[in-house]
């Protein structure tokens, strides 16, 4: 669980930024591996409804298996929601978010995309929404790797390590090849020096 400690605190850091309000409806789009933080990170720092979204149903169902009652699977690409975090990693899951979040909502986005879509997305989806926007990159500071380490020591749901698929790092090629299509959450490499 060590190798979460980083993208662990990189999601509380963006869940930080959303100064979240517990009557708000969150939704998650992307269910892998930031997705799955960040329910983690949601689910020990929010009171309120998470919802997922990915093309992937099956990851989705394995997150709300974890998490219990508090977390549902959004079926209906046409929702709105309060908040929005996109963690899909894709300039069309950006779009989608953009499509997703209510007017008057918040935008969260941890798809750091660098050029891979128009600079225009955001403005064209959002102008006549009065969205507020949070680009969160990295984790923030210290606290948010204290706050990491506590929730991974002692605040996992039971069934969370069935999220986790832990491949020998000598499989890494047919690992990235899979990516695409893989319905495991989170997918560790095992690097072990013999």
């Amino acid at each position: 669980l060590f190798s979460l400690v980083e993208p662990l605190s990189c999601a509380i850091h963006a869940v930080n930024s959303a100064n979240l309000r517990s009557e708000e409806e969150v939704l998650i789009l992307g269910a892998g591996s930031i997705g799955t933080v960040l329910t983690l990170a949601l689910f020990n720092k929010f009171r309120g409804a998470i919802f997922l979204l990915d093309r992937i149903q099956p990851k989705c169902e394995k997150i709300a298996a974890c998490f219990g009652s508090r977390v549902g699977i959004e079926k209906n690409y046409g929702t709105q929601r309060e908040v929005v975090f996109d963690s899909t990693g894709t300039p069309a899951g950006l779009a989608l978010a953009c499509e997703a979040v209510r007017k008057g909502g918040k935008l969260i986005t941890m798809s750091h995309l660098d050029g891979e879509w128009g600079t225009d997305i955001l403005h064209r989806k959002l102008a006549r929404k009065d969205v507020s926007v949070y680009l969160p990159y990295l984790n923030g500071d210290a606290q948010t790797m204290h706050e990491a380490i506590m929730i991974l020591g002692t605040h996992l749901p039971s069934g969370f390590s069935d999220l986790l698929q832990i491949e020998d790092s000598s499989k890494i090629q047919t690992v990235f090849m899979q990516k695409e299509t893989t319905t495991t959450n989170k997918l560790v490499l095992s690097i072990v020096n013999e």
